[in-house]
């Protein structure tokens, strides 16, 4: 006879996969849980549902309707980014086949963002979640290939940048962004802020210090990925 899984688990202990993908989750930084957060909430909605049956929480039962409202105290990990709380509610209210659905999606994408990091880690560069938010935009899309062919989209991109970045001068309230040929996002200033840009350098260093010291605790984490 089959055992009953504990009452005592937490909801995404209770299916491997799902848990495996929270966890993961719980590992990246705030500025990265937006993205992935988003993913989360389009593939749930596209292809479970989710909005529909937040909607409708009446038909799911006085668990998960008690589930939702205890979510609102905000005391999970990923709870502090919007994003993120939503992701988490609509995993929680899903069917298991459709949560262990997502659950996989998530696992894939990560891996994903794990190879971004990697590349990046090799190349000398910092990550940055504008270009998380892309790479995570494209598979959403279903326009995530390998990430050679990723970057090499960014870098097509980058060149139709060019023509905005030189009019900046003229429209000083206008700002883009650019990719090298690394992947690294870098933002091109309005013309008028140069010098403000050059008093951030030290702040912008520090910002980048501590994103590398996020990924590099990140790395120890990636024994759970297999990679």
């Amino acid at each position: 006879m089959e055992e009953k899984p504990s009452k005592k688990l937490r909801w995404y202990d209770r299916q491997p996969v799902v848990s495996k993908s929270v966890s993961l989750l719980e590992n990246f930084p705030p500025e990265y849980q937006a993205a992935l957060g988003e993913t989360i909430i389009e593939l749930a909605e596209k292809h479970c549902s989710a909005k529909d049956l937040m909607n409708n929480l009446r038909s799911l039962g006085p668990e998960k309707v008690l589930s939702i409202f205890k979510s609102k105290s905000k005391q999970r990990k990923t709870d502090n980014v919007q994003q993120m709380h939503q992701a988490m509610n609509y995993m929680l209210i899903l069917p298991d086949e459709d949560r262990a659905y997502i659950a996989g999606q998530i696992i894939e994408v990560v891996g994903h963002v794990f190879e971004y990091f990697k590349h990046c880690k090799d190349q000398g560069v910092s990550p940055t979640a504008l270009v998380v938010g892309e790479l995570c935009g494209a598979y959403i899309r279903r326009e995530f290939g390998t990430l050679q062919d990723f970057l090499a989209q960014l870098e097509a991109q980058n060149a139709s940048t060019a023509e905005p970045a030189a009019t900046a001068a003229s429209n000083p309230a206008a700002g883009t962004h650019a990719f090298s040929s690394t992947g690294q996002a870098i933002e091109i200033a309005p013309a008028q802020n140069q010098s403000a840009n050059r008093s951030d350098e030290g702040s912008q260093g520090e910002h980048d210090t501590r994103i590398a010291q996020d990924n590099k605790d990140m790395k120890i984490k990636l024994d759970k990925f297999d990679l």
